[in-house]
């Protein structure tokens, strides 16, 4: 039996041309810890900039942020560049007094499938 308590957020990781878009969504919390792990092997493993868009997340505990901060560190510690193009309050006030969110790079704006730099 599957029921809206049942499914209270995702991780999904698509593949494009140019980047790996990571769409996070609802609850992210030990609940999805096999789709953060899924998506951190997946993202890496193509070399491509990752863009981790967290722009549907209601609430992160620990477990979401210990994915998004291992996405940065590990990212970074391989060359790839890892964005979090705005982020929900939440999410970002938790990156900072984390001090983690200096582990994620220029963030590219949205396109479609695909993603483009945005300019400053």
């Amino acid at each position: 039996m599957t029921g809206q308590a049942e499914i209270s957020g995702s991780i999904i990781t698509t593949p494009t041309p140019d980047a790996t878009v990571v769409r996070l969504a609802g609850e992210i919390d030990g609940a999805r810890r096999n789709e953060a792990s899924q998506a951190l092997s997946t993202s890496l493993r193509r070399q491509l900039p990752v863009v981790l868009d967290t722009s549907k997340v209601t609430s992160i505990d620990s477990t979401g942020l210990a994915f998004l901060i291992q996405c940065g560190s590990v990212g970074r510690s391989q060359g790839i560049p890892v964005s979090l193009p705005r982020p929900p309050a939440q999410v970002s006030d938790l990156l900072a007094v984390l001090g983690a969110d200096s582990l994620f790079d220029d963030a590219p704006v949205l396109q479609g499938s695909g993603t483009s730099r945005r300019r400053s």
